[in-house]
């Protein structure tokens, strides 16, 4: 494996020096975590596993793959790789909408209080010390 990415990075240092630019979309950079390979079989996933998983860019692109020459097994990990990585990337996504939303009904819930407390102040009904609180 690190003979295949050391002969990718002298290509990528040769097309820098043929003038591509070094933040190049389709040809990055290949670091060492990038060479981990992902996890396909059940039997090796453990619980939690996709949270601590950085996915590589090298596995988010297969375009470049001739499908038709590969084995049925290596398309179907590939496929089933896919579909995990879509899943997880939806997850995610829904993820960082929940917690947005929480946020927003957050400070509606603490804007409401507020709104209680202050209007409970200015009634006179509350005692010294609630109106000591709202003025905290």
């Amino acid at each position: 494996m690190l003979d295949v990415a050391n002969v990718y990075r002298r290509a990528h240092a040769a097309m820098i020096a043929l003038g591509m630019a070094r933040s190049d979309p389709v040809y990055k950079p290949l670091e060492t975590e990038d060479l981990k390979s992902f996890i396909v079989r059940e039997q090796e996933r453990q619980f939690g596993d996709s949270k601590n998983i950085r996915q590589s860019w090298i596995w988010g692109n297969l375009s470049f793959i001739d499908i038709s020459v590969l084995s049925t097994k290596i398309q179907q990990d590939l496929r089933v790789h896919w579909c995990r990585t879509k899943a997880n990337t939806e997850r995610w996504a829904e993820e960082k909408e929940l917690v947005q939303e929480e946020m927003i009904r957050t400070l509606h819930f603490f804007d409401y209080q507020a709104h209680l407390w202050r209007n409970r102040a200015h009634e006179g009904n509350g005692s010294a010390g609630s109106t000591a609180y709202v003025h905290k």
